[in-house]
């Protein structure tokens, strides 16, 4: 099954296997720019999951990326 066009909070928190509430913080911190709305759910497209995880990472609410080099 292919990944939705948008993301509501929840099912990025899930996505990223953090709380809902980490994901709300990014927003709160100033990490990322405010989330388009729908009613009253933040919503984010796909191709902002490199943002949102690069967030996540600067917050601390991920581990940094192994940095593997090829040689």
């Amino acid at each position: 099954m292919s990944d939705p066009a948008i993301f509501t909070i929840g099912s990025l928190a899930q996505r990223f296997g953090v709380p809902p509430w980490k994901i709300r913080r990014l927003f709160e911190r100033g990490l990322l720019p405010p989330a388009a709305r729908v009613g009253a759910y933040r919503v984010i497209h796909s191709l902002d999951l490199p943002k949102v995880e690069d967030a996540l990472i600067a917050a601390g609410y991920l581990p940094e990326k192994e940095v593997t080099s090829c040689r």
